[in-house]
């Protein structure tokens, strides 16, 4: 069976199963409203993850538990510890905004944030939004936000656990939550080790551009904190901490291995001062640092440090409106070896958005405007109507606008930069339809993206270089359909399939590394102690180059997990990947992971 027929056979088999479902309870979010909301009250295209789902997935890294969300595209550079870019409907990797506990992270150089290196073990809940956000968050958000919120006390228990599986990969990790009348805390470490495969096959005129036949090893060490204070009824003080180091092998004709940190921390403040108005004031830093090494070729650094100021307040006005407005200020810092022009800037954010929350239809209408000190002032808004008709179904139309800076690197890296680019715009449309009843949850989104002096990275053959410009304008149309199956005895089915047509309209081609087609399928069942999950992801071809000479074809793979619960605290967990033993590049020339498979023991 090929791969198409492989994509709408399971595509309707999930739909045909998805007819008896029992209801489950909204999930609250606050990354696509800057304020608390309930999923089916938001008016945007969202996908939670809480700790249940991450430990029923087993997932080892951040871009193999994101490939499930409808209209994201994960590209791999091989395995654990390998360069992953993550495309948010049919945008560019550094359209996606990466939010730690609020804070905004990512390389200034890099323009994304580094989320194969980031620790799964210390997530308690991801929110996904899918569609721009810059009228919240300004820069960089075309794609759409991500938020991480790291563990919490809650419950207070010991957690412990230990792992082994294919390519000598082991992982060990220790965690302890607890809590007083007024004082919150959580506490962890983890680390995970794993001897690799060869990245990448070689080719020394593309893809990693050398002929390196060994296995690409990954270490990482990470700590965790959370601290909460409650000083009075009104006031709270909290504080975070997350750091990730440790070291990667790669593939490539320079250096070809590096020594990495990755670094998140803050202190909020909560005072609700007034029954209807919330204040947070917020500091934070975020550390990306790598030091590569190799080939003999010397030491090159890269240190870069995101400084943030944040004032936000949450005005209700009785029970159906709701003002959020705030201020931002952000400071991007690059301490290199690497001789940059312009080693700085700062960034003020001012934001406002207004909500009306009706028992029939919503309005959400958001501004903000940013000066930036190399760019000038972006002024960039969001409007969205919801409406809820028969039979609990509902629907939203929203437009938006957004723009993203280029980088350090886009702008003044030696030998690749151009000092010409200008600032990305977009413009986006789109319609949901969602449904929640007893038996069945379902969601559409159809949307349009326009984006203008898109920035895109090209190889000149005949020099033998990158460089990047800025593509005239790219437009995109996409569709994403997901539904849920929840049984009350133990049986839950989800799928989604997306549909993406991304093309650069100067050239009339396809934009590099989207697939046209995706499909994802899980079913899992508990049985008394144990739970069996089966997963079924496909996808159709895709294009490696800005040309469309090289087309890698598409491909399925299926993968199963179990959980096994061996006594009141202890349980077994299991893995089996690519059980089909799959051999597929979602990157010319770069090896995705063959048939392998991970055992792990917990304790809580």
């Amino acid at each position: 069976m090929n791969t198409h027929s492989l994509l709408l056979s399971a595509a309707v088999a999930g739909l045909i199963s998805s007819s008896s479902v029992a209801q489950s309870l909204p999930d609250m979010l606050v990354t696509a409203s800057r304020s608390a909301d309930t999923s089916d009250d938001t008016l945007a295209s969202v996908t939670v993850f809480n700790r249940q789902d991450i430990e029923r997935m087993q997932a080892h890294s951040l871009p193999e538990l994101l490939h499930r969300v409808p209209g994201v595209d994960v590209i791999s550079n091989g395995g654990l510890g390998q360069p992953a870019s993550l495309f948010m409907r049919g945008t560019n990797s550094d359209h996606v905004l990466l939010l730690i506990n609020g804070v905004k992270v990512g390389s200034p150089t890099l323009g994304n944030a580094s989320l194969h290196l980031l620790p799964l073990d210390a997530i308690e809940r991801i929110e996904i939004v899918r569609g721009s956000r810059s009228s919240l968050y300004g820069s960089e958000a075309i794609g759409g936000v991500i938020q991480i919120f790291t563990r919490t006390s809650q419950p207070s228990a010991w957690q412990a656990y230990a792992g082994y599986g294919a390519n000598s990969t082991y992982k060990t990790g220790i965690s302890y939550a607890g809590h007083t009348a007024r004082t919150h805390y959580y506490l962890s470490a983890s680390h995970l080790n794993s001897e690799g495969f060869n990245a990448c096959r070689g080719d020394t005129s593309s893809g990693c551009f050398t002929l390196e036949p060994d296995d690409d090893g990954y270490d990482n060490t990470s700590f965790s904190s959370r601290l909460s204070y409650q000083l009075s009824s009104a006031l709270r003080l909290s504080g975070h901490a997350l750091r990730s180091e440790g070291h990667t092998e790669f593939d490539s004709s320079f250096q070809n291995e590096a020594d990495y940190q990755q670094a998140v921390w803050g202190i909020d403040m909560d005072w609700q001062w007034a029954a209807s108005w919330l204040t947070r004031l917020s500091y934070s830093e975020a550390v990306d640092d790598a030091n590569n090494t190799g080939h003999q070729m010397g030491e090159s650094v890269f240190d870069t440090r995101r400084t943030q100021w944040n004032w936000h307040n949450e005005w209700q006005l009785g029970q159906a409106h709701e003002i959020v407005f705030g201020y931002e200020f952000m400071q991007d810092e690059v301490d290199s070896s690497t001789a940059y022009t312009v080693n700085s800037r700062d960034n003020h954010g001012y934001y406002a958005q207004y909500r009306y929350l009706g028992r029939s239809w919503d309005v959400q209408a958001a501004l903000r405007q940013d000066d930036n000190q190399q760019f000038g002032q972006h002024t960039t808004g969001n409007i969205a109507l919801g409406i809820s008709l028969a039979n609990d179904l509902r629907a939203f139309l929203s437009y938006s606008t957004a723009f993203a800076a280029p980088t350090f690197n886009d702008l003044y890296f030696p030998g690749f930069s151009n000092p010409h680019l200008t600032p990305e715009q977009s413009k986006s449309l789109e319609l949901g339809l969602s449904q929640t009843q007893k038996h069945l949850e379902w969601h559409l989104s159809l949307y349009q993206t326009e984006i203008e002096n898109l920035i895109s990275t090209h190889f000149d053959a005949a020099t033998g270089a990158f460089g990047v410009d800025n593509v005239d304008e790219a437009r995109i149309l996409g569709a994403e359909f997901s539904t849920a199956w929840l049984t009350a005895s133990g049986l839950d089915v989800s799928t989604h399939i997306t549909w993406l047509e991304a093309n650069d309209e100067s050239t009339d081609k396809s934009l590099a590394r989207r697939s046209p087609l995706s499909f994802n399928l899980e079913i899992s069942e508990t049985v008394g102690r144990a739970t069996a999950t089966l997963q079924v992801f496909a996808q159709e071809h895709r294009y490696d180059d800005r040309a469309n000479q090289r087309r890698l074809p598409g491909y399925g793979v299926v993968n199963l997990r179990w959980t096994q619960q061996l006594e009141k605290h202890w349980s077994l967990r299991t893995r089996f990947d690519n059980i089909l033993d799959k051999q597929y590049s979602t990157a010319y020339q770069y090896n995705m992971p063959s048939r392998g498979y991970f055992v792990e023991l917990h304790y809580q």
